[in-house]
């Protein structure tokens, strides 16, 4: 099949690369008609995710876990297993080959360049749940309790009419749906 190297005209972590190349092989056995694929790399971290023994947690990170995992499922069997970088003769010896010859493409190699992400991570929004300064007037609007403290209770009291609750906020449950 040949050798076959990606370039990137974007700014990627090692893991972020790994990953990049990893989709990359994929589709590229995908297209040549594999229906077992073996792959292997010399990033514990991505193998590690891969196979579910840790969890991503970088946005980027679980997004091409999540594109991964569903270009496995092309495949009749999947399997990813780690390559000590020492052991990794054969990249390090395309990486060379690379970087020493005119331009940095060498006509033995097929090149694909990338210039951008195959990814688009999904922004997520965490909410804390943690007390606030509200927490004394929703109780207040909820079941009428107030603070223990004199000059607290008044300022709930006095403010109260100013605020309307909207879902079911006295419950504590999970935010409201706002979609």
């Amino acid at each position: 099949m040949g050798e076959h190297a990606l370039k990137f005209l974007f700014k990627a972590s090692n893991n972020e690369v790994e990953y990049e190349a990893l989709q990359a092989g994929m589709d590229l056995y995908y297209a040549l008609g594999a229906e077992h694929l073996c792959a292997f790399s010399d990033s514990q971290l991505v193998v590690s995710q891969v196979t579910g023994e840790y969890e991503a947690s970088n946005v980027a990170m679980v997004a091409y876990l999540a594109t991964v995992k569903e270009h496995s499922l092309s495949f009749k069997t999947f399997e990813i297993k780690h390559v000590p970088r020492s052991e990794n003769r054969q990249a390090d010896a395309l990486l060379n080959l690379a970087s020493s010859s005119p331009n940095g493409h060498p006509k033995s190699i097929r090149w694909k360049i990338l210039h951008r992400r195959t990814i688009t991570p999904e922004i997520v929004a965490w909410v804390d749940r943690s007390d606030t300064w509200m927490n004394p007037l929703v109780d207040y609007l909820c079941d009428g309790s107030s603070p223990l403290d004199a000059k607290d209770a008044s300022h709930i009291k006095n403010k109260f009419q100013w605020f309307l609750l909207y879902g079911e906020p006295c419950t504590r449950g999970p935010l409201p749906n706002l979609y």
